[in-house]
């Protein structure tokens, strides 16, 4: 295609308004770097001024990491916004030591802070909009580095047009297009010669690998990756919207630690469904990452037997149980520890009350209330234990001659994953006398010969 400078700005003022970037009274901050993209985009905005009728504000951060060079920047984007009649404000900011605080690269570390300044300023003045110069080049080594990196769809996805209040009018246009109407117009700019090295991932795709696809294989590669993230994006758009209506349907909210998923869901629409409905609950109702190796291990448990659990994080498990998944958030209640109760005494344990006392003989009843128990206390000690159960325990379950593990007790009474998890029991010798709230241990049951009755009972 031939270039000209017609052809380059209609292009920029059918894509504005194609995704409605800039409506008419906007208050538009710059971020101005002094580099190509941000000059045009700064030259541009106000040549069509008038015609958005928009009021131009630039902010210029210096990184510090240039030496005089970057002081030279700061002062040509003050000189280029004062001939404009621009709005101006430059601001400094430690890339060096901020990295080292976060652990992250120099580049990561200066878009994070780059970012920040642009948010709060935006603020301060009210501005309706952020303009990042970002262009197709930009977006074609954001979806490659994606892609190697192994982000999935959302990485292919390339460089949203618009997020929030930042708004990307200049992604339409190539690095070509940029520099050749700079060219024709005789408009300077500034160079960051850091931007010629291979220190960084992104400057080596640019300078070294992007370089060779265009020679050997496709000379308008970074056009068809535009077309390519586009595509992506809708897609993504569509997936987003149908995974929405899933949770809707088959997702149960429990409380803010809780939430559990009908595994329905994957006779219906598969496992590939259910990772798309992980993905987005663990984002939007937990504010976790969900990761390929989190959804590996979710896969792994659903070809397994219920009760079975995986850990996502320091923070989060995820449960099987027969009709769902529970992701939940790990407890750290005082029921993790033993917690010790003598016969006249009670406690507090999940928000019940525990008590444990000698009854009356005239004044036992038997009603069938499990929450309720009477045993014969002859051989016990004064002092009970309270305690989360573990894989391993077992009991001889009332009725019975025989020890059962705990485990297939629970699961043969078809306990839910969340109940079975947190079921605690009363032991006395570490012995287990009661699975509370469920059945006593047959040694402990009341003879005709029983001398002295305890009563157990939770409320």
């Amino acid at each position: 295609m031939t270039l000209s400078e017609k052809k380059i700005e209609e292009k920029v003022i059918l894509f504005i308004k194609q995704n409605k970037l800039i409506e008419t009274g906007d208050k538009v901050l710059v971020a101005l770097s002094g580099g190509p993209d941000s000059v045009f985009a700064l030259h541009f905005l106000h040549k069509f001024k008038d015609k958005y009728k928009i009021d131009i504000h630039a902010l210029h951060v210096n990184h510090q990491l240039r030496g005089t060079d970057s002081d030279e920047d700061e002062k040509f984007c003050r000189d280029l916004a004062t001939s404009l009649n621009a709005g101006y404000r430059p601001v400094k900011v430690d890339v060096k030591n901020f990295a080292s605080e976060i652990g992250k690269s120099l580049e990561e570390a200066a878009r994070i802070l780059r970012y920040s300044e642009l948010e709060n300023y935006a603020n301060k003045t009210g501005a309706d909009k952020i303009v990042t110069a970002h262009n197709m080049n930009d977006n074609a080594e954001t979806v490659l580095l994606n892609f190697l990196k192994g982000t999935g769809i959302s990485g292919m996805s390339g460089i949203p047009v618009q997020r929030g209040k930042i708004i990307r009018p200049f992604l339409c246009l190539t690095k070509d297009e940029i520099l050749y109407y700079l060219k024709e117009n005789n408009l300077n700019y500034r160079l960051d010669k850091t931007n010629l090295e291979t220190e960084f991932q992104r400057n080596f795709l640019r300078n070294e690998i992007i370089p060779l696809i265009k020679k050997e294989i496709n000379p308008s590669f970074e056009r068809a990756l535009f077309r390519n993230s586009e595509i992506f994006r809708n897609t993504k758009t569509l997936l987003s919207r149908f995974t929405g209506y899933l949770i809707q349907d088959f997702i149960r909210i429990i409380n803010e630690n809780e939430i559990h998923i009908d595994l329905e869901l994957v006779e219906k629409f598969g496992t590939e469904a259910l990772a798309g409905v992980f993905k987005k609950i663990c984002a939007s109702h937990f504010s976790l990452k969900f990761e390929f190796n989190d959804w590996k291990k979710i896969e792994a448990i659903l070809r397994k037997q219920t009760g079975r659990k995986v850990e996502m994080s320091d923070d989060f498990i995820v449960m099987r149980d027969r009709k769902s998944l529970i992701l939940k958030k790990k407890e750290n209640s005082e029921t993790n520890r033993k917690l010790k109760i003598k016969i006249g005494g009670s406690i507090e344990i999940e928000g019940k009350k525990l008590n444990i006392s000698v009854a009356a003989g005239d004044k036992i009843q038997f009603t069938g209330d499990k929450n309720r128990e009477y045993i014969s206390g002859d051989n016990v000690s004064e002092e009970f234990e309270i305690r989360k159960w573990n894989h391993g325990d077992k009991f001889i379950p009332l009725g019975m001659k025989n020890f059962k593990k705990l485990s297939d007790f629970l699961t043969e009474e078809k306990i839910p994953a969340p109940e079975k998890e947190n079921q605690l029991v009363l032991t006395n010798k570490n012995n287990i006398v009661w699975v509370i709230g469920r059945r006593i241990d047959d040694r402990y049951k009341i003879l005709p010969n029983t001398k002295r009755i305890l009563e157990l009972w939770l409320n």
